[in-house]
């Protein structure tokens, strides 16, 4: 490996982010059980082009391509540890990180039983500014189904803007076409974000 992928290397680095509410731990086969028990919800893909885990073999494929990412692919992961509970609720993270245009997709997803209350701003807000303030990401980018409500208010707090629709861009799995929105974060409009900071200082008087 050259010095530039070994620095790279260390600077897409998942260390552990503490929240009010939340452990963000770099992902490891720790995580499994609790992936595998959201992961076989079917609500957690009412909104996923993807099927439930049928097996804990599934659940160990799907770990292992994340992982593949994060070796491979200039990715980040983070599993979500819900402090109080003890358990893994979800993951998020970057991935394709672009050195030389400075851009990542970032990327989240949170068991069903964890949707409310604000955990997925808590940590993907956090994730973010990890992303943007410590590895020096200059631009966030993902894409949402357009009938995803829960995640299109999400970015909007996060501080994404639509840039595009993406006509049928995703396929349910009866075979009904949907659109998908395109999403855009920078560092400049996140940092100045400042209902999103109030809410996050907010979370230390829960």
């Amino acid at each position: 490996m050259n010095t530039q992928n070994t620095n790279l290397k260390k600077r897409l680095n998942a260390t552990t982010i503490e929240t009010p509410r939340l452990l963000l731990k770099k992902l490891d086969r720790s995580a499994l059980p609790d992936m595998y028990e959201y992961g076989s919800m079917p609500a957690f893909y009412s909104n996923l082009d993807s099927k439930p885990f049928q097996t804990y073999a599934d659940a160990e494929y799907y770990f292992e391509r994340l992982m593949d990412l994060v070796e491979n692919k200039n990715s980040v992961y983070w599993a979500i540890w819900h402090k109080h509970d003890q358990k893994v609720i979800g993951t998020g993270g970057i991935r394709h990180y672009n050195a030389q245009i400075n851009d990542a997709e970032g990327t989240l997803g949170i068991s069903p039983l964890y949707q409310n209350g604000g955990l997925a701003v808590e940590s993907f807000g956090y994730i973010h500014e990890y992303c943007f303030n410590q590895i020096g990401v200059n631009e966030i980018y993902g894409i949402v189904s357009s009938e995803h409500t829960k995640s299109i208010k999400m970015l909007d707090r996060i501080g994404y803007l639509k840039k595009l629709t993406l006509e049928k861009h995703f396929t349910k799995l009866d075979g009904r076409k949907y659109d998908a929105y395109n999403y855009v974060v920078s560092r400049d409009d996140f940092n100045k974000n400042s209902d999103l900071k109030k809410f996050l200082d907010g979370l230390n008087n829960v």
